[in-house]
């Protein structure tokens, strides 16, 4: 079975922190019998993660999806999510 890798963030583009997830989701899917169909490296950028969730989730492979989740102005994940699965984003009150 394979994978996809979606690795949200201005400042791993940017080169201002180095990722990490990709050699740890990497490793995790090997040491299982899995393997990565392909990574991207996306900005913080709602439009451009929005779209791009829709291509993934049209493709029908399993997608993970990190970063860009945090309390900061420019974390567009799960917004961008809810709009490519057509769905409202709540925010949890836990």
């Amino acid at each position: 079975m394979t994978f996809q890798l979606i690795i949200i963030g201005d400042e791993i583009i940017h080169g201002s922190r180095v990722d990490a997830h990709f050699s740890a989701i990497k490793t995790l899917l090997t040491e299982r019998g899995l393997r990565l169909h392909s990574v991207q490296y996306l900005p913080d950028d709602r439009a451009l993660i929005t779209a791009q969730l829709k291509r993934s989730f049209a493709d029908g492979i399993p997608t993970f999806v990190t970063g860009g989740i945090g309390g900061t102005p420019d974390a567009h994940t799960r917004p961008a999510a809810a709009a490519a699965g057509s769905a409202e984003a709540v925010r949890s009150r836990a």
